[in-house]
This record gives C-alpha cells, structure tokens and sequence, in this order.
C-alpha cells in the first residue's frame, strides 16, 4: 500500500475525512456567528423602528419612554428643572379638508423637518405626540427659558410658506408645563396640554404657559 508522508492510504483518507469535518465545522460556527450578528442588527433596527413615528421620524410615545427616565434622573440628581412643550397645528382640520391629508401629512413632515433644525437645542427630545401634535421635552431648562425658545420658533413657523397650501400660512399654539419635583411626568404633560388648551381659547397662534410662577 503506497505511503504519503507517513501515512498509508487508509490513515490519509481519514486525516481528509477529519480536515473536511473541521473546516465545514468551522465554517458553520462563522455562518453561525455571521446569522446572530444579522439578527441582532435587525433586533436594533426593529426596536429602533418601533420608536420612531413612520411619517415624521420624530420619536413617537414608546421611544419617549427611554429618554423620560434619563431626564428625570438628572434633574433629580442635578437639582435642574426640565420642561415640557405641546405643539398643535393651527385649524389642521380644515388643511385636511381643503388641501386633502396628503398636503396634511406634507406640513407635518416640514414641521418635524424645522424642530429638528437650529432653533431648537441638540439635547432637546422631539415627539410626534399624536394627530397634528408634537411634544419637545427641554432638559435643564425653566418654564421662562423655555417660552423663548418656544416663542421663536412659533415666529419660525408662522414665516414658512409651503407650496403645498398654495402659500397660506401655517401657525402653531403651544402649551408650556416646567416639571415640579416629585411630580409624574405624565401630569406635567397635562398640565402643557391645559395651557396648549388655553392657547387655542385664546385665540390660537401663541404660546402659554400653565399655571405656576416663573422661575429665574
């Protein structure tokens, strides 16, 4: 029997035999490996989806629930304030009946597009809350500063002049809540819904704070 580096050709066969098995073995562990990396980038993306509001991209209610638990923790721990902010869209209704729900959807994209943009702070959060409204959660900021910044960009808004409404303005009334201490979010967020409330009582097209004194 013909000898190749030793072996004879039944001992040959096996060593190949065994080659074979590790290499396809191995080859299945990086499969393997490659398959979880694969699934766990499209878990990621899937929770990350889950988050996030399909027409805006803003963040929607469960993406909020994240952040929230940050921004109470540090103010608690900085002994900061933090605000809330409810957006409304002006007569939406009435944009839908005239222009249709596309050219509706159309002025909710470019709104999310603007509080993305610069008049808004990085660390600010931004939400699609539901409907024709947003929510913006302002960390380390008091019920005076947010109303500015808040103010601003209600006049940022007010300027646009989208294509799509043939020119007519848009306009937004807020509601402004600053988080009390021991307070649960959610009734800070219903007290800027109160105050977003009064804003459209009042004539829409402005922002109003809810009751509480203003801290320096």
């Amino acid at each position: 029997m013909e000898y190749i580096f030793g072996l004879d050709g039944n001992s040959l066969w096996a060593a190949l035999v065994v080659c074979v098995a590790l290499l396809f073995g191995e080859r299945r562990v990086n499969i393997q490996k490659n398959d979880n990396a694969l699934l766990q980038a499209d878990l990621v993306k899937a929770v990350e989806l889950s988050c996030r509001d399909q027409l805006t991209k803003l963040l929607n209610r469960r993406g909020l629930e994240e952040w929230l638990i940050k921004i109470v923790t540090d103010a608690k721990r900085k002994d900061e304030t933090f605000c809330f902010v409810l957006l409304d869209i002006d007569h939406f209704k009435r944009i839908n009946d005239t222009y249709g729900h596309d050219a509706g959807d159309m002025v909710l994209v470019a709104l999310a597009d603007l509080i993305r943009g610069g008049v808004l702070r990085t660390g600010d959060v931004r939400v699609r809350w539901g409907g024709e409204e947003l929510l913006i959660v302002m960390p380390s900021t008091n019920a005076r500063t947010a109303v500015a910044v808040v103010e601003r960009l209600r006049q940022v808004i007010e300027s646009l002049r989208l294509e799509v409404l043939k020119g007519e303005k848009v306009t937004v009334s807020a509601g402004v809540a600053e988080y009390r201490p021991d307070e649960e979010p959610s009734k800070t967020i219903s007290r800027a819904d109160a105050a977003l409330y009064e804003a459209k009582a009042a004539g829409r097209n402005q922002v109003v704070v809810a009751e509480q004194t203003l801290t320096e």
